[in-house]
């Protein structure tokens, strides 16, 4: 609205060049009422991101001084020996077996999942297009620890599979992606 000088006004009362009515005792109170609840959201908000990250720091911290302590090329280099009950050495085999299941994953996502959204996107029709979609949401809304423990459960232990179980159980999670 505009009154009578052209300013524009607020729910039609009319502003004047002396701004009285930003003066009456009603919009003071509201807005210091208004202020205080701003300022003591603001510290709350400030509160609890204290309390979260100190201890954050406190472990990030006591991580970085036994880790440094404990970590060295030859600990990252060495192959792990020892039985069920003793296992002595370093993370080469950790280090070997995670790249090489990423590695073979790799090898089975990203063929398949080009091929599966070229074909989505040029050829399929609206029926399998919306199957496909829901198969996807499905996988992308289950927690991944959980499959992936499945998978070993299943895989690995039942059936014995070695690399191919876990770098194909990896893939089928990593093809699946949700709705833009």
């Amino acid at each position: 609205m505009a009154s009578d000088d052209g300013v524009a006004t607020a729910r039609g009362v009319r502003a004047t060049g002396s701004g009285q009515i930003w003066k009456s005792p009603s919009v003071v109170s509201n807005h210091r009422r208004r202020v205080l609840k701003d300022r003591l959201a603001k510290g709350l908000a400030a509160a609890c991101l204290l309390a979260v990250l100190v201890p954050l720091a406190d472990m990030l911290y006591m991580f970085a001084y036994r880790g440094l302590q404990v970590i060295s090329i030859e600990k990252l280099t060495t192959i792990t020996v020892g039985s069920a009950s003793f296992v002595s050495g370093g993370l080469a085999n950790a280090i070997v077996g995670t790249l090489l299941l990423i590695a073979l994953a790799s090898l089975i996502t990203v063929p398949l999942g080009l091929l599966g959204g070229v074909y989505m996107a040029e050829f399929s029709d609206h029926r399998l297009s919306e199957a496909l979609r829901f198969a996807a949401d499905v996988l992308a809304g289950n927690s991944s620890i959980v499959l992936g423990y499945v998978g070993y459960l299943v895989f690995v232990l039942y059936f014995g599979w070695g690399y191919w179980a876990g770098s194909t159980w990896l893939s089928s999670q990593t093809t699946g992606s949700p709705r833009p």
